[in-house]
């Protein structure tokens, strides 16, 4: 091509600018070929580089669900038990107020027969001397009675009608 180029040089003014012209025309085209192959080196290396990217996003995709899947596991497991903790104590707690309320329940009813045995205990106590203070003034009112009657003169002869005594 440089002889093509030196031979239009020499032949005449117009043989010059073509030549200038073509020479000017081939520096355009390899710095746009230098250009657009920069361009796309640049867009190979971009694009690696994206791709790493999106392989690293990948796994970190893979690592975010794998603990999700172990953050969803342990957290189950922590429910279930904490609802296993939940009913035992609950069952303790019933359990212990239903004893308390059984003894509360033993304590006053106790409480409660031994206030019925002394309130009976007393009422006896009180039949007993009512009974015995009634047979005494029975028994008493049957002496006088008796005594009345032993007090009255047996052989009275009525006086004669007209005698006075």
């Amino acid at each position: 091509m440089d002889a093509a180029l030196k031979a239009l040089s020499t032949s005449g003014t117009q043989g010059a600018v073509i030549a200038a012209v073509l020479a000017l025309l081939a520096v355009v085209i390899g710095v746009l070929g230098w250009a657009l192959k920069r361009l796309v080196d640049g867009a190979i290396k971009q694009q690696d580089k994206f791709s790493e990217f999106m392989e690293a996003l990948t796994k970190s995709l893979g690592g975010i669900g794998l603990n999700c899947q172990a953050h969803r596991s342990d957290t189950m497991a922590a429910i279930r038990d904490s609802e296993a903790n939940t009913k035992v104590v609950i069952e303790h707690t019933v359990w212990a107020a239903h004893d308390k309320a059984m003894l509360l329940h033993d304590k006053s009813l106790s409480a409660a027969v031994s206030m019925l045995s002394t309130e009976i205990t007393g009422a006896a106590q009180s039949i007993r001397t009512g009974n015995r203070d009634l047979l005494q003034e029975i028994e008493n009112r049957r002496l006088r009675d008796q005594v009345d009657e032993l007090s009255r003169p047996v052989h009275v002869t009525p006086p004669p009608s007209g005698v006075v005594r």
